[in-house]
């Protein structure tokens, strides 16, 4: 389908006024202002397609989005994709880069809160709070610590169950005689006994010298 002269005529004369202006601008070193772009813009469109560039924006429904090709997971499982292609599984929730050679393309790696785990809480030992510390992360697990004093201790944060309880190197405050630690243990902390080395069991009436830590998932 070839064009009337006429409308060959229309548009090359609108070409040929754009390029004048374009070339007296160049020569002055004068830069165009947006709205004289637009003008000549909208001046060739006007005689190449009938329509001004601003009446075709006028019609445009800015609530279009831009939606890729997608579909369950047996169908991205046997597609393949063309190199740069991308594609949605909506059964998992996953985007697939193809290579326009691997059978059902590459699956990207989801958030990182289902790959990963994350400190979310936690408290530096001071000694307001007796040197105690722990962790907490974002799967539940926790980690503790801290300095004896006295035959308890409480845990700054309880835990579901009774979790797996360490214990340093001790002795005693006065004797300096060493300890075996032995403890009853619950989910919100434990009762320290211990046996000497040269006076059998000992409820512990003397300062407890070491350190302690617990590891387990909060309550």
């Amino acid at each position: 389908m070839s064009l009337p002269k006429s409308e060959i005529s229309e548009i090359l004369s609108a070409m040929g006024d754009i390029l004048t202006r374009l070339i007296d601008r160049v020569e002055k070193n004068i830069e165009f202002q947006p709205f004289e772009r637009r003008e000549l813009l909208n001046t060739l469109y006007k005689q190449m397609c009938g329509v001004q560039i601003d009446e075709i924006l006028a019609h445009v429904d800015n609530k279009h989005k831009l939606q890729i090709k997608r579909g369950d997971t047996d169908k991205n499982n046997t597609y393949v994709g063309q190199p740069g292609e991308i594609t949605m599984d909506t059964d998992a929730k996953t985007i697939r880069i193809h290579d326009g050679e691997t059978t059902g393309g590459v699956a990207m790696a989801r958030a990182i809160d289902t790959i990963g785990d994350w400190v979310v809480e936690s408290q530096l030992p001071t000694a307001e709070n007796n040197y105690t510390w722990y962790r907490k992360y974002k799967s539940g697990w926790v980690e503790m610590g801290g300095l004896l004093s006295g035959r308890s201790v409480t845990f700054p944060i309880e835990f579901a169950q009774i979790p797996t309880l360490v214990f340093g190197n001790y002795s005693s405050g006065t004797s300096n005689t060493p300890q075996n630690v032995y403890n009853e243990i619950t989910t919100a902390g434990f009762t320290g006994w211990r046996t000497r080395t040269n006076a059998g069991w000992d409820s512990g009436a003397e300062d407890w010298n070491g350190c302690w830590s617990a590891y387990g998932i909060a309550a």
